[in-house]
């Protein structure tokens, strides 16, 4: 698994190396047949990158299957792994295929999420998102055991009912919950009304994705399944693909601010952009960032970081 980067200079170091490497690996596919000549590849640190036309999933979503797979994705040379499906919660999702090596870099895209959050080794997972065509609880299981975290594989509610979540939960002592927000809220309300303090398990860092994380359900995920944590999460990015999706977790006092900035390095979304394919996501971050920003923004690294 790659090392973590410690540094802004080898952060810096990686994006002059990778963005050059995603607009080549764009300019290969025809749907970007003369829309890319005018960037200039040795200025990519400069101002070139800023001129890279905006693309949203509306545009994506206007192409026929045909002309999705033929003109945007790439034939990956090691062959098709894996089937994604992107979140769809704007619109139509998209499907698109992972190769071999896609997949590899994606272990390690979504290990760091266990890294950044301050989830330490030996913790204990209870995975509640959908197992599915969706690679975010699938891959978050997959990957929980490269950092020594053991992991329930429990999905949704329709895989493993809620009742029996609960005793899990009760019974296992997770140290992380993870699960799309609306879910966690559901759990709570229904642990609550069968007369079970979930507020006093021992879950001590929630992982949220897949649907916007507002800030009344971040402070009702606090004060329900882990009061000690405080009630505003932290919007950080999700690194699906080897590209970044939001991401939301209750802070613990392990992974408070403080702590996270004199260990966590310093990103932007485009510091995990290494050009893999398809080159659906080899400008931007993923559905929930390009959805709100576009592609290749000029001005958005402010809003669209990974860490500070």
């Amino acid at each position: 698994m790659l090392a973590l980067p410690k540094t802004r200079a080898e952060i810096g170091a990686i994006q002059a190396k990778r963005k050059r490497r995603a607009v080549e690996q764009a300019k290969r596919a025809p749907f970007y047949q003369g829309k890319l000549d005018h960037i200039d590849l040795d200025r990519l640190d400069d101002d070139a990158w800023r001129k890279i036309p905006i693309l949203d999933k509306d545009m994506l979503r206007a192409l026929s299957d045909g002309a999705f797979y033929e003109t945007f994705c790439l034939k990956p040379e090691d062959g098709i792994a894996e089937f994604w499906r992107s979140g769809g919660a704007t619109g139509t999702p998209l499907f698109y295929p992972r190769s071999f090596e896609d997949i590899r870099y994606a272990m390690t895209g979504f290990s760091r999420i266990y890294q950044c959050a301050g989830c330490a080794s030996g913790g204990r997972a209870h995975v509640s998102f959908p197992l599915g065509i969706h690679p975010v609880g699938q891959m978050l299981a997959r990957c929980a055991t490269d950092v020594g975290i053991a992991v329930n594989w429990a999905g949704s509610g329709t895989t493993t009912p809620s009742v029996m979540q609960i005793e899990l939960i009760d019974r296992l002592k997770p140290t992380i919950w993870m699960g799309m927000s609306s879910y966690g809220l559901h759990l709570a309300n229904l642990a609550e009304a069968r007369g079970f303090d979930l507020a006093a398990s021992s879950v001590e860092t929630i992982l949220c994705s897949a649907e916007p994380l507002s800030d009344a359900k971040r402070a009702k995920l606090a004060s329900s399944v882990m009061p000690m944590a405080t009630a505003a999460a932290t919007e950080e990015m999700r690194m699906s693909r080897l590209r970044t999706w939001l991401i939301s977790w209750a802070r613990t006092p392990c992974s408070s601010s403080q702590v996270r900035i004199s260990r966590i390095p310093w990103l932007t979304h485009t510091a995990a952009c290494c050009g893999l394919r398809p080159v659906a996501n080899a400008f931007g971050c993923g559905s929930g960032d390009t959805n709100s920003f576009g592609i290749g923004m000029s001005a958005r690294w402010q809003r669209s970081r990974t860490m500070a």
